[in-house]
Protein backbone atom coordinates (compact mmCIF):
# COMPACT_ATOMS: atom_id res chain seq x y z
CA UNK A 1 0.00 0.00 0.00
CA UNK A 2 2.85 2.28 0.78
CA UNK A 3 4.35 1.89 -2.74
CA UNK A 4 1.02 2.49 -4.43
CA UNK A 5 0.47 5.67 -2.46
CA UNK A 6 3.92 6.93 -3.47
CA UNK A 7 3.26 6.31 -7.18
CA UNK A 8 0.29 8.60 -7.02
CA UNK A 9 2.55 11.50 -6.18
CA UNK A 10 5.21 10.86 -8.86
CA UNK A 11 5.81 14.03 -10.89
CA UNK A 12 4.61 13.86 -14.41
CA UNK A 13 8.02 15.01 -15.65
CA UNK A 14 9.61 12.10 -13.87
CA UNK A 15 7.06 9.75 -15.33
CA UNK A 16 7.70 11.10 -18.77
CA UNK A 17 11.42 10.74 -18.25
CA UNK A 18 10.89 7.09 -17.18
CA UNK A 19 8.85 6.49 -20.28
CA UNK A 20 11.33 8.32 -22.51
CA UNK A 21 8.70 10.87 -23.64
CA UNK A 22 9.09 14.60 -23.37
CA UNK A 23 6.84 16.41 -20.94
CA UNK A 24 3.64 17.97 -22.21
CA UNK A 25 4.18 21.48 -23.76
CA UNK A 26 7.98 21.04 -24.06
CA UNK A 27 9.87 19.98 -27.17
CA UNK A 28 12.29 17.13 -27.12
CA UNK A 29 15.96 18.11 -26.95
CA UNK A 30 16.59 16.84 -30.47
CA UNK A 31 13.55 18.80 -31.72
CA UNK A 32 14.68 21.98 -29.97
CA UNK A 33 18.15 21.58 -31.42
CA UNK A 34 16.65 21.13 -34.90
CA UNK A 35 14.56 24.28 -34.56
CA UNK A 36 17.55 26.30 -33.36
CA UNK A 37 19.59 25.05 -36.30
CA UNK A 38 16.85 25.99 -38.76
CA UNK A 39 16.61 29.50 -37.23
CA UNK A 40 20.37 29.85 -37.49
CA UNK A 41 20.16 28.84 -41.15
CA UNK A 42 17.48 31.50 -41.85
CA UNK A 43 19.69 34.38 -40.61
CA UNK A 44 22.38 34.13 -43.35
CA UNK A 45 19.64 33.82 -45.97
CA UNK A 46 18.08 37.10 -44.79
CA UNK A 47 21.49 38.76 -44.76
CA UNK A 48 22.18 37.60 -48.27
CA UNK A 49 18.77 38.83 -49.40
CA UNK A 50 19.34 42.27 -47.84
CA UNK A 51 22.86 42.50 -49.24
CA UNK A 52 21.67 41.48 -52.68
CA UNK A 53 18.81 43.97 -52.56
CA UNK A 54 21.17 46.77 -51.53
CA UNK A 55 23.61 45.83 -54.28
CA UNK A 56 20.79 45.91 -56.84
CA UNK A 57 19.81 49.39 -55.68
CA UNK A 58 23.45 50.55 -55.79
CA UNK A 59 24.01 49.13 -59.25
CA UNK A 60 20.74 50.67 -60.46
CA UNK A 61 21.71 54.07 -59.08
CA UNK A 62 25.17 53.85 -60.62
CA UNK A 63 23.71 52.91 -64.00
CA UNK A 64 21.19 55.72 -63.69
CA UNK A 65 23.98 58.21 -62.82
CA UNK A 66 26.10 57.02 -65.73
CA UNK A 67 23.11 57.29 -68.07
CA UNK A 68 22.35 60.81 -66.84
CA UNK A 69 26.01 61.82 -67.22
CA UNK A 70 26.10 60.34 -70.71
CA UNK A 71 22.90 62.16 -71.69
CA UNK A 72 24.34 65.40 -70.32
CA UNK A 73 27.57 64.88 -72.26
CA UNK A 74 25.67 64.15 -75.48
CA UNK A 75 23.51 67.24 -74.95
CA UNK A 76 26.58 69.39 -74.35
CA UNK A 77 28.29 68.04 -77.46
CA UNK A 78 25.20 68.59 -79.60
CA UNK A 79 24.81 72.13 -78.23
CA UNK A 80 28.48 72.88 -78.95
CA UNK A 81 28.17 71.54 -82.50
CA UNK A 82 25.04 73.60 -83.11
CA UNK A 83 26.75 76.70 -81.72
CA UNK A 84 29.76 76.18 -84.00
CA UNK A 85 27.49 75.63 -87.00
CA UNK A 86 25.45 78.75 -86.23
CA UNK A 87 28.63 80.78 -85.71
CA UNK A 88 29.99 79.53 -89.03
CA UNK A 89 26.75 80.39 -90.80
CA UNK A 90 26.72 83.84 -89.21
CA UNK A 91 30.32 84.55 -90.16
CA UNK A 92 29.68 83.24 -93.66
CA UNK A 93 26.62 85.48 -94.01
CA UNK A 94 28.51 88.56 -92.76
CA UNK A 95 31.47 87.77 -95.00
CA UNK A 96 29.12 87.29 -97.95
CA UNK A 97 27.47 90.64 -97.28
CA UNK A 98 30.80 92.46 -97.07
CA UNK A 99 32.05 90.66 -100.17
CA UNK A 100 28.86 91.56 -102.00
CA UNK A 101 29.13 95.22 -101.00
CA UNK A 102 32.83 95.31 -101.88
CA UNK A 103 32.23 93.58 -105.20
CA UNK A 104 29.36 95.94 -106.02
CA UNK A 105 31.53 98.97 -105.19
CA UNK A 106 34.43 97.63 -107.27
CA UNK A 107 32.08 96.96 -110.19
CA UNK A 108 30.69 100.50 -109.95
CA UNK A 109 34.21 101.92 -109.92
CA UNK A 110 35.29 99.87 -112.92
CA UNK A 111 32.16 100.84 -114.87
CA UNK A 112 32.46 104.53 -114.03
CA UNK A 113 34.36 106.50 -116.70
CA UNK A 114 37.60 108.22 -115.74
CA UNK A 115 37.57 111.92 -115.02
CA UNK A 116 39.53 114.19 -117.32
CA UNK A 117 42.98 115.15 -116.07
CA UNK A 118 42.85 118.21 -113.85
CA UNK A 119 45.23 121.15 -114.32
CA UNK A 120 46.06 124.51 -112.86
CA UNK A 121 43.31 126.07 -114.97
CA UNK A 122 40.79 123.35 -114.11
CA UNK A 123 41.87 122.01 -110.68
CA UNK A 124 38.78 119.76 -110.29
CA UNK A 125 37.33 117.47 -112.94
CA UNK A 126 34.51 114.95 -112.59
CA UNK A 127 33.68 111.67 -114.28
CA UNK A 128 30.12 112.99 -114.67
CA UNK A 129 28.74 116.48 -114.30
CA UNK A 130 25.12 115.40 -114.70
CA UNK A 131 23.92 112.43 -112.66
CA UNK A 132 20.52 110.72 -112.81
CA UNK A 133 19.58 108.46 -109.87
CA UNK A 134 16.75 107.47 -107.51
CA UNK A 135 16.11 108.04 -103.82
CA UNK A 136 17.92 105.50 -101.65
CA UNK A 137 20.35 104.43 -104.38
CA UNK A 138 24.14 104.71 -104.39
CA UNK A 139 26.50 105.74 -107.16
CA UNK A 140 30.22 106.23 -107.79
CA UNK A 141 31.73 109.55 -108.82
CA UNK A 142 35.39 109.93 -109.76
CA UNK A 143 37.01 113.24 -108.85
CA UNK A 144 40.43 114.30 -110.18
CA UNK A 145 42.20 116.98 -108.13
CA UNK A 146 45.15 119.14 -109.10
CA UNK A 147 46.80 120.60 -106.00
CA UNK A 148 47.17 124.31 -106.65
CA UNK A 149 48.07 124.98 -103.01
CA UNK A 150 51.54 125.38 -101.50
CA UNK A 151 50.78 122.70 -98.88
CA UNK A 152 50.27 118.95 -99.28
CA UNK A 153 46.77 117.52 -99.29
CA UNK A 154 46.85 114.87 -96.55
CA UNK A 155 45.19 111.47 -96.90
CA UNK A 156 42.66 112.50 -94.25
CA UNK A 157 41.42 115.36 -96.41
CA UNK A 158 38.67 114.23 -98.78
CA UNK A 159 36.64 115.98 -101.47
CA UNK A 160 33.29 117.25 -100.22
CA UNK A 161 30.11 116.96 -102.25
CA UNK A 162 27.48 119.46 -101.09
CA UNK A 163 23.94 119.98 -102.37
CA UNK A 164 21.59 122.77 -101.37
CA UNK A 165 18.36 120.72 -101.54
CA UNK A 166 19.65 117.13 -101.36
CA UNK A 167 21.05 115.05 -98.52
CA UNK A 168 23.85 112.70 -99.56
CA UNK A 169 26.26 110.46 -97.68
CA UNK A 170 29.69 110.01 -99.19
CA UNK A 171 32.69 107.76 -98.65
CA UNK A 172 35.99 108.28 -100.42
CA UNK A 173 39.46 106.76 -100.55
CA UNK A 174 42.12 108.90 -98.91
CA UNK A 175 45.32 109.86 -100.72
CA UNK A 176 48.18 112.29 -100.40
CA UNK A 177 48.65 114.90 -103.13
CA UNK A 178 51.73 117.12 -103.12
CA UNK A 179 51.69 120.68 -104.48
CA UNK A 180 51.45 120.83 -108.29
CA UNK A 181 50.49 117.13 -108.35
CA UNK A 182 47.17 115.49 -109.08
CA UNK A 183 45.27 112.48 -107.86
CA UNK A 184 41.93 110.76 -108.35
CA UNK A 185 39.34 110.03 -105.65
CA UNK A 186 36.62 107.39 -105.95
CA UNK A 187 33.59 108.68 -104.07
CA UNK A 188 30.65 106.46 -103.15
CA UNK A 189 27.59 108.69 -102.98
CA UNK A 190 24.38 107.47 -101.29
CA UNK A 191 21.22 109.48 -101.91
CA UNK A 192 18.81 109.84 -98.99
CA UNK A 193 15.59 107.76 -99.09
CA UNK A 194 13.39 110.82 -98.59
CA UNK A 195 14.94 112.86 -101.41
CA UNK A 196 12.55 114.98 -103.44
CA UNK A 197 12.28 113.94 -107.11
CA UNK A 198 13.84 116.93 -108.87
CA UNK A 199 17.14 118.25 -110.23
CA UNK A 200 19.47 119.26 -107.41
CA UNK A 201 22.42 121.62 -107.84
CA UNK A 202 25.57 120.38 -106.12
CA UNK A 203 29.28 121.19 -106.03
CA UNK A 204 32.56 119.40 -105.28
CA UNK A 205 35.53 120.98 -103.52
CA UNK A 206 38.58 120.26 -101.37
CA UNK A 207 39.41 122.37 -98.31
CA UNK A 208 42.85 122.39 -96.67
CA UNK A 209 42.86 124.66 -93.64
CA UNK A 210 41.56 128.00 -94.87
CA UNK A 211 42.34 127.27 -98.53
CA UNK A 212 39.85 125.69 -100.92
CA UNK A 213 40.27 124.08 -104.32
CA UNK A 214 37.14 124.46 -106.41
CA UNK A 215 34.20 124.37 -106.34
CA UNK A 216 33.15 122.33 -109.35
CA UNK A 217 29.43 122.36 -110.13
CA UNK A 218 27.32 119.33 -111.08
CA UNK A 219 23.66 118.33 -111.04
CA UNK A 220 22.01 115.27 -109.50
CA UNK A 221 18.54 114.46 -110.78
CA UNK A 222 16.43 112.28 -108.47
CA UNK A 223 13.60 110.46 -110.19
Amino acid sequence: MHSITRSKFIDTSELSALRGVAPSGDAAPSEVKSKNFEGAMHIPKIDRFINGFCMDILVHNQMKSKKAAMELSVTAIVTLILAIVMLGLGLGFIRGMFTKVSTSFDEQISSEPEAALASGAFPITLSRESIITSAGESLVLKVNIYNTLTSTIASTVLPQLTCSTLTVTQTANGRTIDPSEMGTYNILVEVDDSSTPQVHLCSASVTVGTDTIGPKDLTIEVR
